[in-house]
């Protein structure tokens, strides 16, 4: 985001609301501020809301896993969603593409993938998944892209891990490679397309991507995970 800023000339800079919303990531509660500095950063607030209810939502799913499946089946129905923005009005319905309402299906998907696991064990719902997906794209993208590709996504990866061929396609080294860099290639793939056009931006964004997940992702992960890793007992004797 800073080098995205400082590319900018001042007075094309974000508002001051916006950037500490960002850095605090309080832009979560203020969707007008989710997504005017990258152009991509939207799943990021979108993720940290979903970080934010987890608990909540794990204690849900211990109670009833029908509950959770309904709520995900009434959160993937578009006409239900732009409804309820439409009666909250204002930012919230205008930039209503990037809340967690918005896209909680997705998340909901794979949590009920989890807790279903062993009953999709059979390959005819990979073929179903693949047909859907099939249709979707012979069809064009449309307001039901999303579910598809969410409900899609879970399945193909549930399979993998029961039937093995997706799993080793997907961990073939050069998708593997894409996998691990991903994040860093998603944040700043737009600021190469306006600096060195479509294509030059390909192989500029994936080595760019590389140093930022080498030298930025991976030392924070490190560290992030030295400083959550509990004390061992010899550690914690006096």
């Amino acid at each position: 985001m800073v080098v995205s800023i400082l590319l900018r000339q001042p007075e094309a800079w974000p508002p001051t609301a916006s950037i500490i919303s960002h850095f605090t990531f309080l832009n979560v509660l203020y969707p007008r501020y989710a997504n005017d500095i990258l152009s991509v950063e939207w799943s990021i607030a979108v993720e940290m809301g979903f970080y934010a209810v987890v608990p909540f939502l794990i204690m849900a799913i211990r109670r009833s896993v029908a509950a959770v499946t309904l709520v995900t089946v009434i959160l993937a129905i578009p006409s239900v969603l732009y409804g309820g923005f439409k009666l909250i009005g204002g930012d919230y319905f205008e930039f209503r593409h990037y809340t967690l309402p918005w896209r909680a299906y997705a998340f909901l998907c794979g949590v009920l993938a989890f807790h279903v696991r062993d009953s999709l064990k059979n390959q005819r719902y990979l073929f179903a998944a693949l047909f859907a997906l099939a249709m979707q794209l012979i069809v064009g993208e449309g307001s039901w892209s999303g579910p598809v590709f969410a409900v899609v996504t879970a399945i193909v990866i549930i399979d993998g891990h029961h039937n093995g061929w997706p799993e080793r396609v997907l961990s073939l080294k050069p998708l593997t490679f894409i996998g691990k860099v991903s994040f860093s290639l998603y944040l700043i793939h737009s600021m190469c397309i306006s600096l060195l056009g479509l294509y030059l931006s390909v192989p500029a964004a994936i080595l760019l991507a590389y140093i930022c997940q080498r030298f930025v992702e991976a030392p924070f992960q490190s560290w992030s995970k030295t400083m959550c890793r509990k004390p061992s007992s010899s550690a914690a004797a006096p």
